[in-house]
């Protein structure tokens, strides 16, 4: 039995079916299964790296707070992109995925401060996913009291055109978005 903690930050995952690393947390755990049991309810926050992760962030912990449950901060890399263009083969320089990652990193740390700060008794995880955005988000809703995403307000075209993942989980989502 774990004792207590205030702040958990569970195993980043680096790629698609590798072991995961420590980054320093208090418990390394599996997101699907929180810190506090597999079946402990949670709120599930997207994190894009835009400006509005901090809105994002700051209503999710107040709804993880209120609903007496477990913050879970997810940030996906889509492995749709380009991940070893020529130039990086060529050189020592870091590959795009790698790049991608620590800014990943840089993300979730600093959504974990943003939520410790607001919410300082809140149980926060956090994970690094890679595949598509919206199919990864709506899997995570499963099980969730609540899936929090950020919506850039593109208009109909733009939505047409790019997708939009808040759209698809909306439509898609096991829990309310």
């Amino acid at each position: 039995r774990r004792s207590p903690a205030r702040w958990t930050r569970v195993t980043h995952e680096t790629a698609p079916g590798s072991a995961g690393e420590d980054h320093g947390g208090m418990a390394t755990d599996d997101a699907s299964r929180p810190h506090r049991g597999s079946d402990a309810p949670r709120v599930v926050a997207a994190l894009d790296g835009s400006d509005l992760d901090g809105s994002v962030v700051d209503w999710a912990a107040d709804e993880a707070a209120r609903e007496r449950c477990t913050l879970h901060l997810v940030h996906v890399l889509d492995t749709g992109m380009q991940f070893t263009p020529h130039e990086m083969l060529l050189g020592e320089a870091p590959s795009l995925a790698e790049q991608l990652e620590a800014q990943g990193h840089v993300v979730l740390q600093h959504a974990l401060e943003r939520a410790g700060r607001r919410r300082a008794d809140l149980v926060v995880t956090s994970r690094i996913e890679w595949g598509s955005p919206a199919a990864l988000l709506v899997a995570r809703s499963r099980g969730a009291r609540m899936l929090v995403v950020g919506s850039r307000h593109h208009g109909r075209l733009e939505r047409a055109v790019l997708g939009s993942v808040a759209l698809a989980c909306v439509h898609h989502a096991h829990a309310p978005v």
